[in-house]
């Protein structure tokens, strides 16, 4: 099957049958079928690729929310596994700003490790495949840096909020339980 493309200055419809009649000319085994304007022909294409966009985007959608919630609910209980130790710093005297710098450094330092980790990754994979390599960051068109940057910067943050929240929301639930209660759970 070979495809061709005419520019015409009127109506395509118009061109068909000359068009039909020169093939023939040509080759009388030579058939021009399915004969439509190039609009008609893109938007098939059009379409095609935005099923298929919106394919990836759904696929991509569910992997980020599948990611956050296992991590977390791995923050979540790495933090709620200190309660007895929360419970014995409150019971010593410690002010609750400073329980929850303890525990909140501890966790985001672990975060920060994992997400400039991740975002390291990420810039060595796009260098690596670009055909330009480090040459784009060079370049008068900020677009491409942009966009490079841009959307792992984006999810690098929305991971970063995922386990902050993570982290917080265990330590105030320790932080309102009462000391001796603390105690008597098992660590």
């Amino acid at each position: 099957s070979v495809g061709m493309m005419t520019h015409t200055a009127g109506d395509p419809a118009t061109l068909a049958p000359r068009g039909r009649a020169l093939a023939a000319a040509v080759d009388p085994a030579l058939q021009l079928r399915d004969l439509r304007p190039l609009e008609a022909a893109l938007a098939v294409d059009v379409q095609l690729m935005a099923t298929i966009i919106g394919f990836v985007v759904l696929v991509g959608a569910l992997a980020l929310l599948l990611s956050n919630a296992g991590i977390y609910s791995a923050m979540s209980f790495a933090v709620s596994r200190r309660t007895r130790e929360i419970g014995v710093r409150v019971a010593l005297g410690a002010g609750r700003w400073r329980i929850v710098t303890a525990v909140l450094g501890h966790s985001l330092a672990r975060i920060a490790l994992g997400v400039l980790a991740g975002g390291g990754v990420h810039l060595l994979i796009v260098v690596f495949f670009s055909g330009e390599g480090l040459v784009m960051w060079q370049s008068d068109d900020m677009g491409a840096a942009t966009e490079v940057v841009g959307s792992p910067a984006a999810y690098l943050t929305a991971m970063l909020a995922v386990c902050a929240l993570a982290c917080i929301l265990p330590t105030r639930r320790a932080l309102s339980v009462e000391p001796t209660e603390a105690l008597r759970a098992e660590g």
